[in-house]
C-alpha cells in the first residue's frame, strides 16, 4: 500500500433519521463527517451533559471507537457471495435500516459473534471461520459497544465499506511492527484476509468448495499463489485487503490480482495471474472502469 490508503476511495454517503428529518454522513478522504450539523463540538458536549442526543453525532462517536476494531473485519461481509442475515437489532430500532452498496455488501440485518481472539492461531488457517449472529446473552456489558458496531456496518451506502477499509489500513500500518510468530491479533488479522481471499476465490473459480490455506506475510514480501487438487495455497500481505478487495480488484478480465504495483489517479498496474494460477504478469487498467 503506497500513498495515502484513502486517496482512491471516492466519497461515500449514508442518509438517517435525525431529530425527525433525513441527514446526511458522508464519508471522504479517510474521515466520517454529519454534514447537517455545524457545530459537532458543542451539540457533543451538549449531549454529554444530558441534552438532545442526536443519531448522526453518535454514530460520529461509534465511528471514533471502532475505525480500529478488529472486530469490524470478523462481523462485516466479505464479498457480495457473503451476505448477511443480522438476528439483533440495535436499541430502538424495528426495522432495518438503507441497505449498502459496493463490494462487500451487507443485506439483511446483523450477526452471533465468533469473537476474532477466540479463533484458531495456526500459521496456517485451514478453515473458514463465519460470524453469522451477535450472541446476546453472552455479549453482557459488551452489548452497548456491540449495538454501535451493528449499527455502523448496516448503514446505507458504501459507509461500511469504508468502515472495513479503515480498520484494514490501520491495521496494515501496524503489521510491519508485529512479531507475527507470537502476536495476539494474528489470527484475527489472518481470518479477515482469509475469508475475504477465499471468497474472491471461489467466486472467480466458480467452485463453491475450493479449499485455501493462507500464510499471511508481511508488506514487501512476494505474493504467491498455486493450486493442488481443490485447494489453493496463497501467501498474501494484509494490504490485499486494502489495495485490491476493497477496490473491487480482485478478478479482472478472466486474471485473480495477487497485489498492486503501481497506481496513480488515472490507472493501476496489477501483478496478476491467469485461471490455473500461473503466468504472473502485470496488468495495467484504467481507473475510469473500475471505480464508482
Amino acid at each position: 500500500m503506497t500513498g495515502t490508503w484513502w486517496e482512491h476511495f471516492p466519497p461515500a454517503q449514508a442518509i438517517l433519521q435525525c431529530s425527525g428529518v433525513e441527514h446526511h454522513l458522508r464519508w471522504e478522504r479517510g474521515e466520517l463527517h454529519a454534514l447537517d450539523h455545524d457545530d459537532v463540538a458543542g451539540e457533543r458536549a451538549l449531549a454529554a451533559l444530558g441534552g438532545e442526543q442526536y443519531p448522526c453525532i453518535d454514530l460520529l462517536r461509534s465511528w471514533a471507537r471502532h475505525d480500529d476494531d478488529l472486530r469490524v473485519l470478523a462481523v462485516a461481509s466479505r464479498g457480495p457471495t457473503d451476505p448477511i442475515r443480522w438476528n439483533h437489532l440495535p436499541q430502538g430500532w424495528s426495522s432495518p435500516p438503507n441497505q449498502p452498496i459496493g463490494p462487500g455488501p451487507i443485506r439483511g440485518m446483523v450477526p452471533t459473534v465468533g469473537v476474532p481472539h477466540a479463533l484458531p492461531h495456526p500459521p496456517i488457517v485451514r478453515t473458514l471461520p463465519r460470524v453469522v449472529g451477535i450472541n446476546t446473552a453472552a455479549a453482557g456489558a459488551a452489548q452497548p459497544e456491540m449495538d454501535d458496531l451493528v449499527t455502523l456496518l448496516a448503514l446505507g451506502g458504501a459507509v461500511p465499506h469504508r468502515l472495513v477499509a479503515t480498520v484494514a489500513a490501520r491495521w496494515t500500518a501496524r503489521v510491519a511492527t508485529l512479531d507475527l510468530e507470537t502476536s495476539p491479533e494474528r489470527a484475527a488479522l489472518t481470518a479477515a484476509l482469509y475469508g475475504r481471499a477465499l471468497c474472491a476465490l471461489r467466486a472467480w473459480i466458480g467452485e463453491p468448495r475450493l479449499g485455501l490455506e493462507l500464510e499471511l506475510i508481511r508488506p514487501g514480501e512476494s505474493p504467491a499463489i498455486s493450486r493442488v487438487d481443490q485447494t489453493v495455497h496463497a501467501s498474501l500481505p494484509l494490504e490485499w485487503i486494502i489495495d485490491v478487495w476493497a477496490h473491487d480488484l480482485a478478478s479482472i478480465l478472466g486474471r485473480f490480482a495477487l497485489g498492486v504495483l503501481s497506481r496513480d489517479d488515472d490507472q493501476v498496474t496489477l501483478l496478476t495471474v491467469g485461471s490455473a494460477l500461473t503466468d504472473p504478469r502485470p496488468m495495467t487498467i484504467s481507473l475510469a472502469t473500475t471505480e464508482t
